[in-house]
């Protein structure tokens, strides 16, 4: 059976950096093998740059909507994000509700 839809709430939030990658190595290739479409809420903003579009909700309501014409890799998601020093929220710091989509190409 394939699932045409993956709902996903902070998938790699309570991971270390390298779990995290495998989980959306593993999720990048369960879109591209089958054409799953996966709708993320992540913790961790980097990985919006994986998303083919991005969704800012607020208060229950659509605010923002993006299409991200060059997504990053899994693989490379949280290697830069670290570099940018952007992967966790700090303790306090106000995290926005956004909504990621990956949709599958063609």
């Amino acid at each position: 059976m394939i699932f045409r839809l993956l709902l996903c709430d902070e998938p790699t939030s309570a991971l270390d950096s390298a779990s995290g990658r495998d989980i959306l190595v593993l999720l990048e290739r369960i879109n591209q093998s089958y054409g799953t479409t996966i709708l993320l809420v992540p913790h961790n903003t980097a990985i919006r740059r994986m998303a083919h579009k991005v969704l800012t909700i607020r208060d229950g309501k659509i605010v923002d909507e993006q299409e991200n014409a060059a997504p990053v890799s899994a693989a490379d998601i949280l290697k830069s994000a670290m570099e940018e020093k952007t992967y966790r929220y700090r303790e306090g710091e106000a995290c926005p509700n956004e909504l990621q989509i990956k949709v599958r190409q063609g």
